[in-house]
């Protein structure tokens, strides 16, 4: 079966950013927690450091996610569709 690679790739490029958007979203709410979320997930000791939220960055990540996201999809599904 092949997969339809532009669709697949949109569809993980907008689920990638819906799940930015709500990380970015509780670093505005729970500072703290996320921060020392972060520092167990990076395996470093973060508590020294403070969070720069603006809309700006929040944006501007999200679309080099998206990008991100949507690349390795469109690349995986092209390689799947080859191979299989």
């Amino acid at each position: 079966m092949k997969i339809d690679a532009a669709r697949m790739a949109l569809a993980s490029g907008l689920s990638i950013s819906i799940f930015w958007f709500i990380c970015s979203l509780m670093v505005f709410i729970l500072p703290g927690a996320m921060r020392e979320m972060t520092g167990n997930m990076v395996h470093l000791d973060v508590t020294n450091l403070d969070w720069n939220l603006t809309w700006w960055g929040v944006l501007s990540g999200m679309l080099c996610w998206f990008v991100t996201a949507y690349a390795i999809t469109y690349v995986s599904v092209a390689i799947y569709n080859r191979i299989s």
